[in-house]
C-alpha cells in the first residue's frame, strides 16, 4: 500500500505544486486521507476514515511533514479497529 497525493490543483496554484492531501486505500471500502489546509482548519492537518472520523484534527500544524500526520492518522485507525474486534470477540456466533 501507498500513499497517494489526492491533491486537486488549480490553475493559479504555484509550480511546483505542493502536495496538500493524501490518501491510502486499505480497502475498496476504507480509506484513510490526510490534509493540510482544510477550508475549516487552515494551518493544521486533519484526517477523514470513514466511518470514524470526519475531518478529525490531528493536533499538527502544517508545519509538520505529512509523513507524521499520515502516522498519527493510520495509529488513530489502528485504534478503532482494535476496539472494533475487541468488541467482536465477545459477540457470540450463531451457526
Amino acid at each position: 500500500m501507498k500513499w497517494t497525493d489526492i491533491t486537486s490543483y488549480s490553475k493559479s496554484d504555484p509550480i511546483p505544486h505542493v502536495p496538500r492531501s493524501w490518501q491510502l486505500r486499505l480497502t475498496p471500502d476504507i480509506a484513510v486521507s490526510v490534509v493540510s489546509e482544510h477550508i475549516y482548519h487552515k494551518g493544521e492537518w486533519v484526517m477523514h476514515c470513514r466511518p470514524w472520523f470526519d475531518t478529525h484534527p490531528l493536533d499538527m500544524t502544517t508545519s509538520t511533514p505529512a509523513e507524521k500526520a499520515q502516522a498519527r492518522a493510520l495509529h488513530l485507525v489502528r485504534s478503532k479497529v482494535a476496539e472494533l474486534s475487541a468488541v467482536m470477540s465477545k459477540c457470540k456466533q450463531k451457526e
